[in-house]
């Protein structure tokens, strides 16, 4: 080629134009890990918290025993039993690709016969809206690649999450320019209702507007007129507050004063927020829309602060019944009243959940981690704890199902059923996704109505039908943390009706 460039003197030369720091930040991620894989014919994604919090955004903490772990096995046992019916998708195939690496990302299924469900692809949100929100973005626009060349991003029909309303929105904003559905299992928040800003997002939980409706009712029932609220500084926490108020409105409550915990409190701060509300004397039912974090770190500084029987606390289903937001916190905790969805056991999957050790359970990358901290023992190569895994160790002991359990569950269903159905009219029987919906531009679009329209019954049993708001109507259970004997204290069953 005869080409001539110039320097900002005019004399001619090729300038220079090279990276002088870490250009592999610029380019696509290549990641040469292990992984398995079998080619197929649609994904569907998951987003679940399997590790809590961590220090700074892109850190995660903890591994999540109940919202993260069993959320995630929900997810997969879904697909299991989807795979096993020879009556919902009995054309589509089952692709795999099964990855650990560092930024926490994996896709499994399992191929059943003759006839499958699409793989699910799991991404670790670690309670983090940017992490999340970077990572559906860098995934969808091929800047982190596996080395495969027939998985393909375009494949993918839709993703299962999240949890957290503040990471369903960053996730769901990537996901709306995209035109890809969403079915989250437990974000609440208010603006998710609107279709104007979210109208590929749907979810299989109630908003916040019925749930702020059950805790006024809750409050009227004790004929308590005069409450103090603590919320996170959070879109599920300033949502769910708003809802609580103007539900409280109607019932004649009235609001003290309003908390706010802010995001990475101190001590200081909380304990700040535990001096105020025992100062406040006539309002001792504090109603809290906090993360099961906050509640967690109010309910030690109440421990500090020696506050015992001082305040009576109502929270939201973020905080619902999970053990690990009280543990060893029955002090501060006992009495309160929590509530969660309204939901069944889910039959058969106590028993697959029991069942799993890391030995047999290799879909999910985390499961390892998970046992040793549940156990507290190293399994081999293991250095966190003193002793080593006994192989008497077994998860059969103390099981109690997660509260979103059915509607992780839920939300797998209702892309099967809406895909089953499109495949049913459009492909007259073909194998796998036909090119008349492939090559359709407005497949995902298609497939998201036929998602609506969808009336099936639940991984619980109870109905599942999406509302025009795209959220689903249901019930609530009301938990009171007691004493059962000296020294024990367990969430009961309240039994009073909303």
């Amino acid at each position: 080629m005869n080409i001539t460039m110039y320097d900002q003197a005019g004399a001619e030369g090729v300038p220079d134009s090279d990276c002088l720091r870490d250009c592999s930040r610029c380019r696509p991620l290549k990641e040469d890990k292990k992984y398995a894989h079998l080619s197929g014919d649609v994904l569907v994604n998951g987003l679940f918290p399997v590790h809590g919090a961590g220090d700074t955004t892109f850190v995660c903490g903890d591994i999540n025993k109940e919202k993260g772990i069993q959320t995630l096995e929900a997810f997969l046992y879904a697909i299991r039993r989807i795979n096993q019916d020879a009556n919902l998708l009995p054309s589509v195939s089952l692709g795999t690709l099964a990855l650990r690496h560092h930024i926490d990302i994996h896709i499994s299924g399992r191929v059943i016969d003759h006839k499958v469900f699409p793989p699910s692809q799991v991404l670790d949100t670690c309670y983090s809206p940017i992490q999340a929100g970077q990572d559906v973005s860098n995934l969808q626009s091929r800047v982190v690649t596996y080395g495969v060349p027939d998985v393909d991003v375009y494949d993918i029909i839709g993703y299962v999450g999240a949890l957290s309303s503040d990471v369903t929105v960053d996730v769901a904003d990537v996901l709306t320019s995209l035109g890809i559905p969403q079915i989250s299992w437990g974000s609440t928040s208010t603006l998710l209702s609107n279709a104007d800003d979210y109208p590929f997002f749907l979810r299989t939980v109630p908003s916040d507007d019925l749930q702020g409706e059950a805790i006024a009712a809750l409050v009227d029932y004790f004929d308590w007129n005069y409450v103090a609220i603590v919320s996170s500084d959070t879109v599920y926490g300033r949502s769910g507050i708003t809802a609580f108020r103007q539900a409280a409105d109607n019932y004649d409550i009235c609001v003290s004063f309003s908390h706010v915990v802010p995001r990475d409190a101190t001590d200081e701060q909380l304990e700040a927020i535990i001096t105020a509300l025992r100062e406040n004397t006539r309002a001792r039912a504090v109603v809290s829309f906090v993360t099961d974090s906050d509640a967690r770190a109010l309910l030690q500084a109440a421990t500090r602060l020696n506050a015992r029987g001082e305040l009576i606390w109502i929270g939201s289903d973020s905080w619902g019944n999970q053990v690990s937001v009280v543990d060893g916190l029955d002090n501060a905790a006992r009495g309160s009243l929590t509530i969660t969805l309204e939901n069944n056991p889910v039959a058969g999957f106590e028993d697959y959940f029991k069942a799993l050790t890391p030995d047999s359970n290799s879909d999910n990358p985390w499961f390892q981690e998970f046992w040793e901290d549940h156990f507290g023992c190293n399994l081999p190569g293991g250095t966190k704890y003193a002793d080593n895994c006994s192989p008497s160790h077994s998860l059969t002991q103390g099981f109690q199902q997660a509260s979103f359990v059915p509607q992780v569950m839920n939300a797998v269903y209702a892309f099967a059923h809406g895909l089953d159905v499109l495949l049913r009219e459009h492909c007259s029987g073909a194998q796998g996704v036909c090119s008349q919906l492939t090559a359709n531009q407005n497949f995902k679009q298609l497939l998201l109505e036929k998602i609506k329209e969808q009336r099936f019954t639940g991984a619980d049993g109870q109905p599942v039908q999406f509302n025009d708001d795209g959220s689903v109507t249901m019930g609530f259970t009301i938990w009171n943390y007691v004493r059962v004997r000296p020294g024990v204290y367990e969430y009961k069953d309240a039994m009073i009706e909303t």
